[in-house]
């Protein structure tokens, strides 16, 4: 979302910017308060909301960190990528846009640039608030997990994260609560 003025965060919301990505992860910082002519991801209960201000955009696409919100309708470029619901794949995420594939932004949308040479096909989106507790983050990087299946069955039990998914056949698995594709 991009707003052409500043806004306080409605009830029912919760506003991310994007500032890093890390392991095909955004990482996502929680704002108090919508800036105008920034772009960012939102998490609402509700679909719609109304906004009303006073407009400060002076141009029709705003870009901050890996964020590029219009206020047009626009052709999202390739290389890009936008947040898309594909269950065959990751599910959620942003999905890479590919050439002669571009799908239309709507207005006061968002879509989200990576450097070219990270060579990702999509990113996980994983909202902060949607952590069940607060040791998960606090683990080390290559921690003990157990694998399921889409389908809830044990496929491994305490591998290390980092070899979690080797050798298993192509196909989306669970892997310490969060889906994960094999290509």
């Amino acid at each position: 979302m991009i707003l052409p003025f500043t806004a306080q965060i409605p009830n029912g919301m919760t506003v991310y910017t994007c500032n890093n990505i890390k392991d095909n992860t955004l990482e996502l910082v929680k704002v108090n308060e919508i800036t105008a002519n920034v772009p960012y991801i939102i998490k609402s209960k509700q679909n719609d909301y109304s906004f009303t201000g006073i407009s400060t955009a002076s141009q029709d696409i705003y870009t901050s960190n890996y964020l590029t919100g219009t206020y047009i309708s626009t052709k999202a470029p390739a290389g890009s990528y936008v947040l898309q619901n594909q269950p065959e794949a990751d599910g959620v995420a942003f999905y890479r846009v590919e050439e002669s594939k571009e799908p239309t932004i709507n207005s006061y949308r968002a879509y989200l640039t990576v450097p070219a040479e990270a060579g990702i096909n999509s990113l996980v989106l994983q909202l902060p608030d949607d952590n069940v507790t607060g040791i998960e983050t606090a683990m080390e990087a290559d921690n003990e997990v157990d694998v399921y299946s889409i389908s809830g069955v044990l496929i491994r039990s305490k591998v290390k994260k980092s070899e979690a998914l080797n050798g298993l056949d192509k196909g989306i698995y669970i892997v310490n609560g969060i889906k994960q594709a094999v290509k």
